[in-house]
């Protein structure tokens, strides 16, 4: 598990708390609900996949449950638009919302060559992304990332793809696979009953490539959240 940090923040107000990584969310590490957020993301079928056709609320609730509602991220600019994601979700009243900031996962055989665990491991474990490279506002009001620390190592996991899986990150193999996941990732609690704004920007830094801090891969995503 990585010695680092990750950040949660009560949306009320601009207080900014930070939790270790062994820390739990009545009972569930953190590390685990990174491995949670993929299973999530990479299990929801194209047809459904709020990153296929936004905004769309609808998609946004595909497949959620539980205490943590999982936001979708964004892909690299250059890789799939022009511009930021829009998205629209209505989020349950007294759910943690977990806003993805910068998040990789490897799985074998899957959307990778069949790999052990050490390669597994040296797949997954390359974020490099610092926090002066993260922009967080809600409601207009900027969220202080300079304590977010180090990204999260999950254990490894299984990662099941549907039958008609997301295709925006290249190919992929139906079935389930083992899987090991890295990932910044920022929860809001508290988010009172109404319409809020959600804004991040991060330029990302992976390991192995051969990025300039000014030239890295930015994704950008607007979420539209009606808490009801």
């Amino acid at each position: 598990m990585a010695a680092g940090l990750i950040g949660t923040t009560n949306a009320a107000s601009s207080d900014y708390t930070i939790f270790p990584t062994n820390s739990t969310l009545n009972g569930v590490p953190y590390k685990d609900l990174i491995a949670k957020w993929w299973m999530w993301d990479l299990g929801i079928p194209s047809d459904m996949h709020p990153m296929k056709k936004y905004p769309d609320a609808a998609r946004c609730s595909a497949m959620q449950e539980g205490l943590v509602w999982f936001l979708p991220n964004a892909l690299p600019k250059e890789a799939e638009n022009e511009g930021a994601f829009n998205y629209q979700c209505n989020v349950p009243f007294g759910k943690v919302i977990m806003l993805p900031l910068s998040m990789t996962e490897c799985s074998s055989g899957g959307t990778e060559a069949i790999m052990d665990d050490n390669a597994l491991k040296e797949c997954a474990f390359n974020v490099e992304t610092t926090s002066d490279l993260i922009e967080v506002s809600i409601d207009g009001v900027k969220v202080n990332t300079t304590k977010l620390g180090n990204p999260i190592d999950s254990d490894f996991f299984n990662v099941t793809f549907p039958s008609n899986p997301i295709d925006m990150l290249g190919s992929v193999k139906p079935g389930t696979y083992r899987a090991i996941a890295e990932g910044l990732a920022l929860f809001i609690h508290d988010l009172p009953v109404g319409t809020h704004n959600i804004h991040f920007k991060v330029t990302d830094l992976l390991k192995g490539k051969e990025f300039e801090r000014s030239i890295g891969e930015t994704s950008e995503a607007n979420y539209e959240i009606s808490v009801q």
